[in-house]
């Protein structure tokens, strides 16, 4: 029988006790330190695989497109469990929301990631409404790259929502339009569902 890290790259965390009775040879496990290097993230590359089994002929770029957007529900998922939530920033966002600091990362988290991938010419967000040019080609995406961040100090749920279009330009488009649609939750496991027009 293979083990979890040979048929998918990924293993179960060793348990870790708040203490060890005299007889234990378990000692706590310490916590890894601010500065240490971020593992490499595996699992948008097992997504690309069930995108391209289940939907062989999708669109190379649109591939690239949700790799990026599961990479960065991926990354948001490492944020949240660090960040306090509740940090104000100073700023609200267009809608009049007071903006925290956890808003204004993962927004640029998804920004990111939208860039490198290359197939993106144009982003907005409930952050950043403007339509920001991302210098690719291919498709558009509007998101909300944290949705619910206010009910984080009281230890609610939170998720991320996306729609792609085609195209460059975002402005009158709708729903209908979409080629894809992401949601991310992120809890004590981070689960994507991809919706494909």
């Amino acid at each position: 029988a293979k083990t979890l890290r040979e048929s998918f790259g990924c293993s179960l965390p060793s348990p870790v006790f708040p203490f060890a009775m005299a007889t234990d040879k378990v000692a706590p496990t310490p916590a890894a330190p601010a500065s240490a290097p971020v593992p490499p993230l595996r699992e948008p590359l097992l997504l690309e695989g069930i995108l391209r089994h289940f939907a062989p002929k999708m669109d190379e770029k649109l591939v690239r497109v949700i790799t990026a957007l599961a990479r960065a529900t991926l990354l948001i998922a490492r944020k949240l469990r660090v960040s306090s939530g509740s940090k104000l920033v100073g700023s609200q966002n267009a809608f009049g929301d007071a903006q925290l600091e956890v808003d204004v990362a993962t927004d640029a988290i998804v920004f990111e990631m939208l860039r490198q991938c290359g197939a993106v010419a144009v982003a907005a967000s409930e952050e950043t409404p403007e339509q920001t040019d991302l210098g690719g080609e291919g498709y558009s995406v509007g998101f909300d790259p944290l949705d619910g961040s206010s009910v984080i100090p009281a230890n609610f749920a939170v998720g991320s929502i996306f729609g792609i279009w085609p195209g460059a330009g975002l402005l009158n488009r709708t729903g209908r339009e979409q080629d894809a649609a992401c949601m991310a939750a992120y809890g004590s496991r981070v689960t994507i569902a991809v919706a494909l027009g």
